[in-house]
């Protein structure tokens, strides 16, 4: 194999890991849930209409991808 061969092929497979590593799925800081239930409480302080109590959250299923982040 050629320099000019390997060095495309190592572009290749960086472009691609680099790709799908940004397919995955970041954690986020907050779960919808939990900003829901903040969002009541402080209503609930301020004295303002209060909506409906969250559903509980749907276990979560790990992705294919996740180990790449």
């Amino acid at each position: 194999m050629s320099v000019r061969k390997f060095a495309v092929l190592l572009v290749l497979l960086v472009s691609a890991g680099s790709v799908l590593s940004g397919c995955g799925r970041r954690g986020d800081p907050i779960s919808p849930s939990q900003a829901a239930r903040d969002m009541r409480a402080d209503r609930q302080k301020m004295g303002g209409t209060v909506p409906a109590e969250p559903e509980k959250p749907v276990e979560d299923k790990p992705f294919i991808l996740d180990g790449l982040l």
